[in-house]
């Protein structure tokens, strides 16, 4: 096989779970090849990228020193949803990482991968992006049914798991009307910079209408998307706005949380599901 061309990815992974050979059978179609992380605690290494597998370490701390001093985007392979958790609430990380639990690592190794390739070799914006000052990005209405409805035939073909969040900030309308729209817009940024802080590369948001966000969680059961929003929400709880030295306007989000079925036809039934979902928790709390 010729490597003369591809990404290099220093690989730290225990050969039992998957080896550099079966990672490379994975991979390969995306330009990358792996080679072993010999040397850890160095900081010299050619590779481009970097697949790093907790199992390897002490512990996350220990994990994340080899992670700033090989100084490449990583993928990180925990053995938890708290080590997930853990690793997600981690901010000011000097470059991108994402992060992929051990039980799934098999299926979703180039996925994950493909994600961070984006980061050292970029392609052109694609349709509909737009970028919030981080590494990840929001999009509109258009890219999100066109891309729902990949991801959607994707699950249904590969029988795997995809949950959606339906995310409403309160009251925008009437905020806008009364403090002014950039203090809207600050809302808007507010909130999705802490949605984007707290889901990993391969998660996405768009924005369906002014007050309607959807947040994509492939892979993802409810369940694991309960914890994402645990985080969100108490972020959210914090963000404040400040209209002037006598107001500060604290935003309330409305979420609602459909995981895929067998029953759903098509994407925008799935999308019903959230936002019906939405409007149920706000009867109920009245």
């Amino acid at each position: 096989m010729d490597t003369s061309n591809r990404i290099g990815v220093a690989w730290s992974v225990p050969a039992e779970r998957i080896s550099v050979a079966e990672a490379n059978h994975a991979i390969s179609h995306l330009g990358l090849c792996a080679h072993p992380l010999e040397t850890r605690h160095s900081e010299w290494t050619d590779a481009e990228l970097a697949v790093l597998d907790s199992a390897n370490y002490e512990d996350l701390d220990h994990l994340l020193r080899e992670q700033k001093q090989l100084s490449k985007p990583s993928l990180i392979v925990v053995e938890s949803p708290d080590q997930e958790t853990q690793l997600l609430r981690q901010h000011g990380m000097p470059y991108p990482m994402e992060v992929c639990r051990s039980d799934v690592m098999c299926e979703q190794l180039a996925d994950r991968l493909q994600r961070l390739l984006e980061t050292v070799r970029p392609t052109s914006k694609q349709p509909g992006q737009i970028l919030m000052g981080t590494d990840k990005a929001i999009y509109d209405r258009e890219y999100l049914n066109i891309r729902l409805a990949r991801e959607f035939a994707n699950v249904r073909k590969h029988c795997r798991s995809l949950t959606i969040v339906w995310l409403v900030p309160g009251h925008l309308a009437y905020i806008a009307q009364k403090y002014g729209e950039q203090v809207r817009h600050q809302i808007v940024e507010g909130f999705a910079k802490i949605v984007l802080s707290n889901i990993r590369l391969v998660d996405w948001l768009s924005q369906y209408s002014d007050e309607e966000f959807c947040l994509v969680l492939p892979d993802t059961w409810s369940e694991e998307a309960n914890r994402v929003m645990d985080r969100i929400r108490k972020d959210l709880t914090i963000l404040q706005i400040h209209v002037n030295e006598h107001t500060v306007v604290t935003p309330r989000m409305s979420i609602g949380i459909a995981e895929f079925h067998d029953t759903d036809e098509s994407h925008e039934d799935l999308m019903q599901r959230a936002a019906e979902s939405v409007l149920l928790g706000k009867l109920l709390t009245g």
